[in-house]
């Protein structure tokens, strides 16, 4: 393919796209295709001589778009949003043709100091404190996702705490074994994952349903009383702004205050990965309250700020934390700028070594949004949340769980007779391709109908179109 070819590919391309979001509420959300439909479509092997523009384009149609889960759709109420915008697009298509492996700031200076600005742009417009901005001693760096991100807190911690207890005269070999990070019975999976990388204990502090399954101070200061009888060092808590399955806020000043109390090394990481993007609003500064006790911070701009995937933005109070305990520079990287210590090389922030110019795509959808721009997408996505809640509310068949958190609505459906139908009808739902939901279990065992709102595309009549559809299966 030339440069002509390409401009010709590419006109077409944009056009392809253009064209696919305009049709997506006409099509089915979830994929109809059965496990292995791609190997029947595809040779066994990549073509000798190379094929036409025309022959690749002809199978995105035959075999990639009837793959397609879209997540885009007016009609996707499942997990957590995904979203894209059209300048989050433009930004990665001049982020792959720019593509290189930016991991030190003499790789493509502007890769680098476009990150840094564009994550103190985000931290403001959030409301994180002063210490989390990079003109200090804190900063932030976009990851791959909030799991690398709880990953990385965690690596960091571990060590932190090691170095640390090194200085007090403890045996390296007597702490590793007895390392306990803590979170809640809601906490998202992705810190057990963590905990697992890391090679640490992990203990679950159970969360009272009547208390809105928040974390809570006293029964996490009971954990670290338990954990330190049993021998065991805590060294890490994680707290949420948003739980995957019911969105829950856990109590972060109460949290901290433990924390801090029980021991200074001990590294509380925040999980804001789909609450965090409500904190640009106004009336969710709340939230964040206690948020200066935190070491780590991180939220996904790709759930719900209109950046596609993959863009986590993790801050820290103490960059330090991080470059001290994942910094290795052999031979082959060093370079002048970074032996002068004037720069920032985001390798030492994150765990691969290479890098992709994501700053690119936040920075041209947050200039062509703005702060008002984001602040009406999720207030538009939280009015249809409780729009949905208003349908379900004013009929006895349905059990609401948890009312709207930020756009979430959990609840159960019952039958006429009174059975619990609620897992039988999502996935009859489901099964019926147009619309996406997701059936969960909260931790004290109720299984629930999860429906989240945030999609640009989706509109009210597309709420209430998903509540009628439900209405005709019980």
């Amino acid at each position: 393919m030339d440069a002509e070819e390409f401009r010709k590919a590419a006109y077409e391309s944009i056009d392809k796209i253009v064209d696919y979001y305009k049709n997506l509420g006409e099509n089915n959300t979830i994929s109809s295709v059965e496990p292995g439909y791609l190997k029947a479509l595809l040779p066994e092997q990549m073509p000798n001589e190379g094929e036409s523009w025309d022959a690749v384009k002809a199978d995105l149609d035959r075999a990639v778009i009837p793959g397609l889960t879209n997540w885009q759709s007016p009609n996707f109420f499942a997990f957590f949003p995904a979203n894209s915008s059209y300048p989050a697009m433009l930004g990665e298509m001049f982020s792959t043709a720019f593509t290189g492996a930016a991991f030190s700031w003499i790789c493509s200076p502007v890769v680098t100091e476009m990150e840094t600005i564009v994550l103190d742009w985000l931290a403001k417009a959030i409301g994180l404190p002063e210490s989390f901005l990079s003109r200090g001693t804190g900063g932030g760096v976009i990851q791959g996702s909030a799991s690398e991100a709880a990953i990385v807190a965690v690596v960091a911690a571990r060590e932190r705490y090691i170095q640390e207890s090194k200085v007090s005269g403890q045996e390296e070999s007597d702490l590793r074994g007895k390392l306990v990070a803590i979170c809640s019975d809601n906490t998202h999976s992705s810190t057990e994952k963590a905990a697992k990388i890391a090679g640490v204990h992990l203990h679950k502090v159970p969360t009272d349903p009547k208390d809105n399954y928040r974390l809570r101070g006293a029964p996490l200061r009971k954990a670290f009383q338990d954990l330190k009888a049993q021998g065991l060092v805590p060294f890490f808590v994680c707290a949420s702004i948003g739980t995957t399955t019911i969105c829950g806020f856990d109590a972060i000043d109460e949290v901290g205050s433990v924390c801090k109390e029980t021991d200074s090394l001990i590294w509380l990481h925040i999980d804001a990965a789909y609450g965090g993007a409500a904190l640009i609003c106004e009336e969710y500064k709340d939230l964040l309250k206690g948020i200066e006790y935190a070491d780590s911070f991180d939220m996904n701009m790709h759930k719900w700020m209109l950046v596609n995937f993959d863009c986590s933005c993790m801050f820290v109070q103490q960059r330090t934390n991080l470059t001290d305990h994942l910094t290795l520079t052999p031979s082959y990287l060093r370079n002048d700028a970074t032996d002068s210590g004037l720069v920032i090389d985001y390798k030492d922030w994150q765990l691969p070594l290479g890098r992709r110019f994501r700053s690119l795509k936040m920075w041209m959808t947050m200039r062509m949004y703005g702060v008002e721009g984001f602040k009406n997408h999720i207030r538009r996505s939280v009015k249809q949340a409780e729009l949905f809640n208003s349908l379900i509310s004013s009929n006895a068949q349905f059990r609401i769980v948890t009312e709207p958190r930020l756009a979430l609505v959990c609840f159960q459906v019952f039958s006429k007779s009174g059975e619990d139908i609620t897992k039988t009808v999502a996935d009859t739902l489901n099964a019926g391709k147009k619309y996406f939901v997701t059936y969960a279990v909260t931790s004290d065992g109720k299984g629930i109908l999860r429906v989240v709102t945030g999609s640009p595309q989706t509109q009210d009549e597309h709420v209430k179109s998903l509540y009628n559809a439900i209405l005709e299966l019980i």
